[in-house]
């Protein structure tokens, strides 16, 4: 265990060894007065930055460790580009640590150092060095016995699709645990069996992934499973799928959003509850701002209920905006959210398409409309390379019927020979 923590501090090690003279590994040759110099003018001309939140977690709290561990890695950071590892600059680079811990692990921080204090001597690298033997210790004093009963609280948080998330920030949770995962691995590795974080490989950690997916994520590995090969290919995909599927939405009025979230993508937020006055509840057909619904319970009717009323182009509640009189905005031929079309002034300007007496907001019988064309051009923005190869794949599968070959034209020319008189007879 300890191993892992000394890897963490390698490259404050390397730093103090490549500026002092001694034991362990330090410089054959001192510096020269004049080095020594310009790395003691640098340190004095840049301060280190404070952290954005200074550390108040305590030993005992959940993820304690895995915490300590990043703050640690970023304080390095900050005071090796700084300089302050060396040994003259110690007391500085100590008070300024000091600043960085808040409530209990402020109280671990200064234990830690006044023991620090007396067991270090003054050569400046490794155990010798204060800072060193401060910033080791201070890992040291974090467990890593409750690692794998955290990971497992973390599993359900982290790795369940939150339905107010996109599906971006879904994945980078998802990197984020299983970065934590093999960090983990490593520093239980000498443990208990019952304390240690076991290896996964990609079939079983793809498993566990799956296990949360949602229904039309299911669908792409059952349709494409050759995309799902690593963990960058496996969310790669997820977050392709989720934009084509943004785009389809939008384009049937379903989402004018800039942001598309998980819950936005439910394929179940298609389908619209009807009172229980109707028979039956089946889906619903998008017509602009209006949401046509239909029965399916064998009356065949067809319900009309606007969501919003009036007309999103110039804001007339009197038409809707298949009706609207004012030119069509460059934005809105461009598919942008409608809060970045233009606002056209209002202008009375009666819709023939709405009865006299029909009352928005309440479903009408209403006639169905037929679909618009789709040309080919437009098929081809939503399919992918790999979707055409498959397509093909399946037509090129097809065995042709014995009627289709070209066997039974064997014997017309011979029943041609026989009735007419000719060149090729």
């Amino acid at each position: 265990m300890a191993a892992n923590h000394i890897a963490t501090l390698q490259q404050l090690l390397a730093a103090q060894q490549g500026a002092h003279q001694g034991l362990p590994g330090g410089l054959g040759n001192p510096l020269t007065d004049a080095e020594l110099e310009v790395l003691l003018k640098y340190a004095a001309r840049f301060r280190c930055e404070n952290v954005r939140v200074p550390f108040t977690a305590a030993p005992d709290e959940p993820d304690a460790h895995d915490a300590i561990h990043r703050q640690i890695t970023v304080l390095l950071h900050k005071i090796i580009a700084t300089k302050w590892f060396l040994k003259e600059l110690e007391a500085v680079a100590l008070e300024w640590l000091a600043t960085q811990f808040q409530g209990r692990a402020a109280d671990h921080w200064a234990r830690i150092v006044s023991v620090a204090r007396v067991t270090a001597t003054t050569s400046g690298i490794g155990h010798n060095s204060v800072l060193y033997h401060s910033l080791r210790n201070m890992l040291l004093a974090y467990p890593v016995t409750g690692i794998k009963a955290n990971l497992l609280q973390r599993k359900a948080r982290d790795l369940t699709w939150n339905r107010k998330d996109t599906v971006e920030q879904t994945a980078s949770k998802a990197f984020a645990f299983y970065e934590a995962w093999d960090r983990a691995v490593g520093l239980t590795e000498n443990l208990d069996a019952t304390l240690r974080v076991p290896v996964q490989d990609w079939p079983t950690r793809f498993t566990e992934i799956q296990a949360y997916f949602p229904e039309w994520a299911t669908k792409l590995v059952v349709d494409y499973p050759g995309r799902f090969t690593t963990m960058q290919t496996c969310w790669t995909a997820i977050v392709a799928e989720a934009s084509r599927k943004a785009a389809g939405k939008a384009m049937g009025g379903l989402s004018q959003l800039a942001v598309v979230t998980v819950g936005d993508l439910d394929d179940r937020n298609d389908a619209y509850v009807l009172p229980a006055s109707f028979p039956a509840q089946v889906g619903a057909i998008y017509e602009d701002e209006e949401y046509l619904f239909y029965d399916g319970g064998g009356g065949g009717g067809l319900f009309a209920l606007n969501r919003p009323p009036g007309c999103w182009r110039c804001g007339s509640k009197e038409h809707l905006r298949n009706h609207c009189p004012h030119k069509v905005s460059p934005a809105e031929l461009a598919g942008s959210p409608i809060n970045q079309w233009p606002k056209m002034p209002p202008r009375s300007f009666p819709s023939p398409s709405r009865a006299a007496g029909v009352v928005p907001g309440v479903p009408q019988p209403r006639m169905a409309l037929p679909s618009p064309p789709t040309s080919s051009a437009q098929i081809a923005d939503y399919a992918t390379k790999e979707d055409i190869a498959h397509i093909l794949a399946k037509l090129n599968a097809i065995t042709p019927s014995p009627a289709m070959s070209g066997a039974p034209l064997a014997s017309l020319p011979s029943a041609q020979q026989g009735v007419h008189h000719g060149a090729v007879a």
